[in-house]
């Protein structure tokens, strides 16, 4: 099964709350430019988890200016399930095991493997991730951080006349490995853009 060394139940494809949707339509992202964004993940992942962090009030007459979140409230509310169903971290942790499973995906088809791909490569529905017991935020943005820069890097030392090399999908569907690092890209992002 799918599974790089970050410690996100790659391979654990079972039910759970923190699932996708297909593949989206979208135009595909450039090498470089998906390098960019992958690179910037962690950051924009802990920008969004600091600022949906509730903060203190000022007392009457004080200014607003609210200290940020410290580290502990930070951790807090990064466990807490918000209206979707999913924690902050539930969402980092899945963003690393998308990563994971489509930088491997990836690299196979830059390769050129004949393998058939994991249905998940092209299925968002069938990308489903347990989060590991015990996961802190600190160990979800490392492993997030690990996964980001190491499928950045495939992206960067690439040979360009690979992108176009197709492979094929358990279930009979083709991909580009293209279409799979855009994809990558845009599900990290719609995963971010949930953090409550």
């Amino acid at each position: 099964g799918p599974r790089r060394g970050a410690g996100v139940g790659c391979a654990t494809l079972r039910p759970s709350r923190v699932t996708c949707r297909s593949m989206s339509d979208a135009p595909d992202l450039s090498p470089a430019d998906a390098a960019v964004a992958l690179r910037s993940l962690p950051r924009r992942f802990r920008e969004a988890i600091a600022l949906s962090t509730p903060h203190e009030s000022p007392a009457p007459g004080e200014t607003d200016d609210r200290a940020a979140p410290t580290a502990d409230a930070i951790e807090e509310h990064a466990q807490q399930v918000g209206p979707d169903g999913t924690s902050p971290l539930e969402q980092v942790a899945a963003t690393t095991a998308e990563l994971s499973l489509l930088h491997q995906a990836t690299t196979a088809l830059l390769a050129g493997s004949s393998t058939p791909l994991h249905p998940a490569v092209v299925d968002r529905s069938a990308r489903v991730w347990d989060l590991p017991p015990g996961l802190t935020l600190d160990d979800a943005m490392a492993q997030l951080e690990d996964e980001a820069t190491s499928y950045a890097r495939l992206l960067e030392t690439a040979d360009a006349t690979a992108w176009a090399k197709d492979g094929t999908v358990a279930g009979g569907h083709t991909v580009t490995a293209l279409s799979l690092v855009s994809d990558a890209v845009q599900s990290a992002v719609a995963r971010l853009r949930s953090i409550h």
